[in-house]
């Protein structure tokens, strides 16, 4: 293969695999997620459910 060639490929699979780093590591989670743990680690009595940066209390 040419130089050129392989310079190509390697730069598209390093975008792809940067893409795929962001897509499912840094980017925030859209689903929601129940959680008892609340943002500075301590336990909490009643679930919370936490959507994107959204927080929302679970009441039972």
């Amino acid at each position: 293969m040419p130089a050129m060639e392989c310079s190509g490929e390697k730069l598209i699979v390093i975008a792809e695999s940067g893409f795929a780093f962001w897509h499912f590591y840094l980017k925030p989670p859209t689903t929601p997620v129940i959680t008892n743990i609340g943002a500075d680690g301590a336990v909490l009595g009643n679930p919370v459910i936490e959507v994107g940066n959204n927080v929302i209390a679970a009441s039972t």
